[in-house]
């Protein structure tokens, strides 16, 4: 990837450039080099059992099938992924910004990993944290040291780039400056119907359907004790219900708002020609 990258780098002049790079090295199978485990002091595995592992993982029916005392392994393997994925951005990054110093990097990543913290492995449709907190760094020359307390959204990452970048961006993204952003966070997946999730720095709330989730996430990290029935919590239950209700609302009449970018006829015509 990152040869990939340097090449295509190597083509362009001093013209101001956006590249995108997506590793895919934390991602399933696990199969990180050894010399990543050893670095981190864990437990080495042959080629074979890496691939043996990871084909249990990638498929669906055998995952079921994957034994309490094997997670361990799991989460080996998936840490020596991030060391060697990191180490990787940390080559491209220096070679970049010894030809174009003003560069601006940002590093994220689109979702976590469940191991069985809610009895699942991968990453399906959940809102948990495991699964929602992940990295987000902007690094570069014109970049001040600062470390953002309050929960932020990836909704906000194209918006604080073009600030970064002097770009009027206010009336583009629904977004905002990951420094100026509101103190929660909305998340939302799909799993047949809308899954929602508030989270600020203390409580998380989930919304599936008729079920709900409350949890203090600074007593209860893990996320285990449900507190949304309980009397003592009623009305902050109720108010972040309230912001949730607004923010579906918001999306959907602004959704109905938006032109479709082929119109019904069009779309019925194209998936005629597709035999869809």
């Amino acid at each position: 990837m990152n040869e990939e990258a340097v090449r295509w780098l190597e083509t362009l002049e001093k013209e101001p450039f956006f590249l995108w790079i997506h590793y895919m090295d934390v991602h399933m199978p696990y199969v990180p080099p050894n010399e990543q485990l050893k670095e981190l002091g864990l437990k080495r595995y042959s080629h074979a059992k890496k691939i043996w592992l990871g084909q249990k993982i990638d498929d669906v029916k055998m995952r079921e099938k994957i034994k309490d005392s094997e997670i361990e392994d799991y989460i080996n393997l998936y840490d020596a992924c991030i060391r060697y994925t990191d180490e990787q951005i940390n080559k491209l990054i220096s070679i970049i910004e010894k030809k174009y110093q003003d560069t601006l990097f940002v590093i994220s990543a689109d979702h976590g990993e469940e191991f069985r913290e809610h009895g699942d492995l991968s990453h399906l449709e959940k809102l948990y944290d495991e699964l929602l907190h992940v990295p987000l760094i902007f690094y570069g020359r014109n970049v001040k040291h600062q470390i953002v307390e309050k929960p932020v959204s990836l909704i906000s990452l194209s918006p604080t780039i073009l600030d970064f970048i002097g770009v009027n961006n206010k009336n583009w993204f629904q977004g905002e400056n990951v420094f100026e952003t509101d103190p929660f966070i909305i998340a939302e997946t799909w799993k047949q119907k809308r899954i929602t999730a508030y989270r600020d720095h203390t409580w998380k709330f989930i919304q599936n359907g008729n079920n709900c989730e409350f949890y203090n996430i600074v007593e209860d990290v893990s996320e285990t004790v449900n507190l949304c029935k309980k009397q003592k919590y009623k009305d902050e239950v109720k108010k972040i219900k309230n912001i949730l209700k607004e923010h579906t609302s918001r999306l959907e009449e602004e959704r109905r708002k938006r032109e479709t970018w082929l119109q019904k006829e069009k779309i019925k015509t194209v998936m005629k020609k597709m035999k869809i």
